[in-house]
């Protein structure tokens, strides 16, 4: 009896390690997989003897609801099926099986059996497969250190999946580089996909949030994983960076932004600028931005700027003044003949936008009205030009976005084209008074210039006198002289025949002698008196 007990338990025990060193099951304890989308389940089983051919082997898969029972037979390898079939060569021990458009009925605990010839046996390993309807989250990897400006790193997104004939999509919500995709098999039925973007990192991209989802063909959109970049870099000082200026003080405000952030300072002529200095400043951080603000009396002479270091680096920039318009004295308007040009003559930081108008409203182009602008330096120069000066005057208005000014404009008249015409009549009036006056001189210089010829022409008085010799000449002779003496100097006036009259009195005296010189000499000076008279 003993002899027969130990027999039994000897054969049992020789059967229990010969099934466990040749027939095993190599399947995934659990799996996973998308609804409407497909799983592989891979399986591999082990037989001691030589394996017949696949059509000689039958392999069974079951399902059930629990571990400890085989349940209803889900799939049968010589009974083909639309939804499941092998994929594996069943001869080469290869028992692995997909299923397609998996639903939540899926979700099942499942076992292998293998029937040959000669044997047949099934398998107590197990597969519990879970259908899910949401996917898995993508996983984001950037680099695990605050990476400096100017930097080449590696962006990764991916996600796993069980169909491999079908891969989801991975999108991301930043193309910053090349991307990169790549499937890999990780084992016991999963498969992972991978996108890589490679990027050279800047200023523009820290704080940067980056973003990567996936997209399966069910039409199922996994949730979106999101990264922050971080970039290290030297400040950069902003544009909006300046001082505004006005009667009684200055105001400056000094903005950078950089990783980590700015310490700002404030200097003029080589002088760092204080609290203590007569100036107040407070300094206001946000993140990578750093703003100062400076506020003093008056402007230091050589202007302000301000300098922004951190551990990356530091920059200087000198800060521009905002000035309100000015509408300089030179503005003005200037009237001439037929026409009137005005100049708006403006000061201002950043430039005015200069406009005219009148008691009737603005002034355009369109109006009847030539405006130009244009640059002097620092100053703009705005010309309008009319034809008539509109009622009530013209104001021009200077605006920025530190104010606005308006002045209304004088009106000088230019005198310059009416002198000009008056003096050009004055002098060809002069011009003809004094060719007249010459022409008259010429006579007078001729006819003196010829010898007994004093005779002046009149209906009254004989113009005869007598000559040296004591002769007269010829009667003919003497009307013809005297005619055309007399022509020429009858509308000369009397000024200019009581000058004669002196040169007659000499030249008559010369030709006689004392006593007749006097006696002649009246005769004369009464009858040129009396010829002047008539005049």
């Amino acid at each position: 009896m003993d002899q027969r007990h130990n027999i039994f338990i000897a054969f049992l025990l020789k059967g229990l390690q010969y099934s466990s060193a040749q027939y095993n099951l190599d399947v995934p304890t659990k799996l996973w997989a998308m609804k409407h989308s497909c799983v592989v389940i891979p399986c591999s089983y082990s037989y001691s003897d030589p394996k017949p051919p696949s059509d000689r082997i039958t392999g069974i898969w079951f399902s059930s609801i629990t571990e400890n029972t085989m349940g209803p037979q889900f799939i049968n390898s010589r009974t083909p099926e639309i939804h499941t079939s092998f994929i594996g060569d069943l001869s080469n021990g290869n028992c692995s099986i997909k299923i397609h458009n998996v639903q939540p009925e899926n979700s099942k605990i499942y076992k292998f059996r293998v029937e040959m010839a000669h044997f047949k046996y099934s398998y107590w390993s197990s597969v519990w497969l879970n259908i899910s309807d949401n996917p898995p989250h993508p996983i984001v990897i950037f680099p695990n250190r605050t990476t400096p400006e100017a930097t080449e790193v590696t962006l990764k997104c991916s996600t796993v999946y069980t169909c491999p004939s079908d891969p989801p999509d991975l999108v991301w919500s930043s193309l910053l580089g090349q991307v990169n995709v790549t499937c890999i098999y990780e084992g016991a039925g999963v498969w992972k996909v991978e996108s890589k973007q490679v990027i050279n990192t800047s200023r523009k991209h820290d704080g940067m949030s980056i973003s990567c989802h996936a997209n399966y063909s069910s039409g199922a959109k996994s949730q979106v994983t999101r990264r922050n970049l971080s970039v290290i870099y030297k400040p950069e000082i902003l544009h909006k960076s300046h001082c505004k200026k006005n009667l009684s003080a200055i105001i400056c405000e000094c903005a950078a932004v950089s990783n980590p952030p700015a310490n700002i300072t404030w200097h003029h002529t080589g002088i760092t600028v204080t609290q203590t200095s007569g100036f107040s400043i407070h300094s206001l951080s946000n993140g990578s931005n750093m703003v100062s603000s400076l506020e003093g009396m008056m402007m230091p002479p050589g202007g302000l700027w301000c300098i922004a270091s951190n551990t990356q680096g530091s920059v200087t920039h000198i800060l521009p003044i905002y000035e309100k318009p000015q509408i300089l004295p030179e503005s003005q308007c200037n009237k001439k003949i037929g026409a009137i040009d005005c100049d708006c003559v403006v000061i201002a930081n950043p430039p005015a936008i200069i406009t005219w108008r009148s008691t009737d409203g603005n002034i355009t182009d369109i109006s009847g009205f030539s405006v130009i602008s244009s640059s002097r330096g620092p100053k703009m120069v705005t010309r309008l030009e009319s034809a008539v000066i509109p009622p009530g005057g013209l104001h021009c208005t200077a605006s920025n976005r530190e104010g606005s000014v308006s002045q209304k404009l004088s009106i000088y008249v230019d005198w310059t084209v009416p002198i000009l015409i008056g003096g050009g009549i004055l002098a060809f009036l002069v011009m003809c008074v004094t060719g007249a006056v010459c022409a008259m001189r010429k006579c007078r210089k001729n006819k003196i210039s010829e010898p007994n010829s004093y005779i002046i022409k009149d209906t009254t008085f004989n113009c005869d006198v007598s000559t040296k010799e004591g002769k007269k000449r010829p009667r003919s002779r003497r009307d013809v002289d005297d005619n055309d003496t007399c022509l020429i100097y009858e509308n000369s006036g009397n000024i200019y025949i009581n000058s004669i009259s002196q040169n007659v009195k000499e030249e008559i005296y010369v030709n006689g002698d004392e006593d007749k010189g006097k006696k002649e000499n009246r005769a004369v000076e009464e009858d040129i008196y009396i010829n002047g008279l008539s005049y």
